[in-house]
């Protein structure tokens, strides 16, 4: 017996090439079961929750390097992992318009909820730090995003796909972990909205199977938080 972990995409959407429609995975033993939600608990619900508490002695973006780091190397020595997930810009083509449609929907909704909440800060770092600003659309797609986007989506759907077959429950909590994670930046805010974003990146990735192109859709959310006025909530 069998698990369809990753379904087919039968709307046309564009897979990495050479890859199967399918990714046909057996189901995990119960210790192995067992083993594989320890480490998931630890790895997105205790390193979070030991940085809030203080027991990590690194700023932000080094810590998650670190984690990437760790995760990178679990995956080069893994002989099932397929590197071309990582890369591929295939499953873009046929993504990009729904991706920013979505994403149009979804930045005006962030412009009236920072507008009506947060109007002293609307277009804030844009207009008074304009270079910083510049700086920022460059670097955090490449230093955060796509660093996030290969422990949360990539190295999440790889290795704890065979012990979450029901699609439902893989992007329910890939988005838990994806909003839990943000309990570093120790507001509300950043949490729910992120968790709102996970849902629709750990899609994307369903869909896909492309870290690169999670990687845009949640480019595109995150540097329009630091636009939009939000930013002071994810630094």
């Amino acid at each position: 017996m069998t698990t369809d972990v990753h379904r087919g995409n039968d709307d046309g959407t564009a897979r990495p090439n050479g890859a199967a429609a399918t990714i046909a995975l057996e189901p995990a033993a119960p210790a192995t079961r067992v083993r594989l939600f320890a480490e998931l608990t630890l790895l997105y619900v205790g390193l979070p929750t030991l940085y809030l508490l203080g027991f990590v002695p690194l700023a932000k973006i080094p810590f998650l390097l670190l984690v990437v780091t760790g995760v990178c190397v679990a995956l080069a020595f893994d002989p099932s992992f397929d590197r071309r997930l990582l890369w591929n810009a295939a499953p873009l083509r046929g993504e990009w318009r729904r991706i920013v449609l979505t994403f149009a929907i979804g930045a005006a909704g962030l412009a009236v909820f920072t507008a009506l909440l947060f109007p002293e800060r609307l277009f804030d770092l844009p207009r008074t730090e304009p270079v910083t600003w510049l700086v920022l659309m460059f670097a955090y797609p490449l230093l955060s995003v796509f660093p996030q986007e290969v422990v949360y989506r990539t190295f999440f759907y790889h290795r704890y796909a065979p012990i979450l077959p029901e699609q439902v429950l893989r992007i329910g909590l890939n988005a838990a972990a994806f909003g839990y994670m943000h309990i570093v930046y120790e507001n509300w805010i950043a949490v729910v909205l992120t968790t709102i974003g996970g849902v629709l990146l750990a899609r994307t990735y369903e869909r896909t199977r492309s870290t690169l192109t999670a990687s845009f859709e949640h480019a595109l959310y995150g540097c329009l938080v630091f636009t939009i006025g939000l930013g002071e909530f994810f630094s």
